[in-house]
């Protein structure tokens, strides 16, 4: 009986998408409705404009739309990911801050939910993503000032100026993003 119970109590789990469509995939998949497809196609074409994979739009939008945090295999399932393609968004998403872990007591399993606040997603994006770039534009306008105050190279006043322009941007964005950042954190 208590092993029923419980059985019982763990179907529940199973999220659901808006309305979820009473339709399955041949292999017996709920099949996502309109609604909870139109938020994922907004999310990916989103991660996509920002220059993320797809999948991450997918994972996010999926568990966007759920009511109910979902755990691996059904994110796999539901958006017909490979294993890969799902652990590596999972943890890129976990990363930013955008994915949440969350225990279910009785199931082993990880479930996950998407965090729905904007400074959180925003100050995710730019300490995972922006930040570890900065360094790497450092290093680079580091290397491209030491060839220009090499004499031993040809001078091109058009470089010259756009290297110039380089360190500009580069002296602005040092500014600017931690003041973002101060701005938006929680």
């Amino acid at each position: 009986m208590e092993q029923q119970e419980e059985l019982q109590s763990l179907s529940n789990l199973t999220p659901t998408l808006h309305r979820r469509s009473s339709k399955t995939t041949a292999s017996g998949v709920p099949c996502l409705d309109s609604v909870a497809t139109e938020i994922i196609e907004f999310f990916v074409h989103t991660t996509q404009v920002i220059g993320l994979p797809k999948s991450l739009g997918e994972i996010y939008g999926l568990l966007f739309a759920s009511d109910r945090p979902i755990n691996f295999d059904d994110v796999k399932t539901q958006l017909n990911l490979s294993k890969g393609a799902t652990s590596q968004g999972l943890k890129q998403l976990r990363n930013i801050g955008a994915v949440k872990l969350t225990y279910i007591p009785g199931d082993r399993r990880d479930y996950y939910h998407a965090e729905t606040e904007l400074k959180k997603l925003v100050a995710g994006f730019l300490r995972e993503q922006v930040t570890p770039q900065m360094a790497g534009w450092d290093m680079r306008l580091t290397r491209l000032n030491d060839m220009l105050s090499d004499e031993d190279n040809e001078r091109n006043p058009l470089l010259d100026q756009r290297i110039e322009k380089l360190n500009s941007w580069a002296s602005k964005l040092r500014r600017v993003v931690p003041v973002l950042m101060s701005v938006i954190s929680p």
